[in-house]
């Protein structure tokens, strides 16, 4: 971890100086092979890791995620310039903020001939189960304490302090329950109803917007040939029979 990082996650109004300061840095760089542009757009857990391994290894430069999720508060906050100047950086994208919903309909304003990825579970109680005890694990890590998945509450997530203090909290206050018009801190966090919804209207609305257009494919790494599918679709040589699996939660 570099300096930048421990002192954001030390004092976390150091994300501001940090943010500045790549903003100016990347308004003086060329768009990285702007005309091939790659972004994942699934939700968190449903294949993010591997595919940021795969496209790694067919020769695409990752962005640095750890400065894509410092840019999530302000994306949430429409302060758009940050991640326009951030993808410059690179060719192709995962995780957080392109698993924002909607977020790709901005994207693709800027880079309409980019492909896009969908990345998906076998069905939204896989992810579902997938994401909770990913969840879990957090909390045994970070915070050395066992939780109950039945009754976690959108206000222990302050517990938690990943990149910097109460942003896996605010995440989730602005994301998680962005369909809901009160929230709050006693929220149930994992509502089954509400996150098969979640998942479900994801990928209904990135199908609606990709209608008619060539440049998405949906994809689960779980499954027989998706591998070869994906090179079909970047017209790259396979460089092995299946997907790795990484950062797999058992479920």
């Amino acid at each position: 971890m570099n300096t930048w990082y421990k002192l954001i996650k030390k004092y976390s109004w150091f994300r501001h100086i940090y943010n500045l300061k790549e903003i100016i840095k990347n308004s003086f760089i060329d768009d990285y092979n702007a005309e091939n542009k790659v972004f994942v757009i699934g939700l968190n857990k449903t294949g993010t890791t591997t595919m940021e391994k795969v496209l790694k290894d067919l020769g695409y430069k990752l962005g640095n995620q750890a400065d894509a999720e410092l840019l999530t508060d302000y994306i949430l906050k429409k302060r758009y310039i940050f991640l326009y100047k951030y993808i410059k950086t690179a060719n192709a994208f995962q995780d957080l903020p392109f698993s924002l919903r909607n977020i790709y309909k901005l994207i693709y304003k800027k880079y309409p001939h980019a492909k896009y990825i969908l990345t998906v579970r076998n069905d939204e109680m896989q992810w579902l189960n997938s994401l909770e005890n990913f969840t879990k694990k957090r909390f045994e890590s970070e915070c050395k304490e066992k939780i109950d998945l039945d009754n976690i509450l959108l206000e222990d997530m302050k517990k938690l302090n990943y990149r910097y203090k109460n942003m896996s909290y605010n995440n989730f206050r602005r994301i998680w329950h962005g369909d809901k018009n009160i929230i709050f801190s006693d929220t149930k966090l994992f509502d089954e109803e509400y996150c098969k919804y979640y998942y479900n209207k994801h990928i209904e609305e990135v199908k609606n917007f990709f209608q008619g257009k060539n440049n998405l494919l949906i994809i689960n790494v779980e499954k027989k040939d998706s591998y070869k599918e994906l090179c079909e679709f970047l017209d790259k040589k396979t460089l092995y029979d299946e997907f790795p699996h990484l950062n797999r939660t058992k479920i």
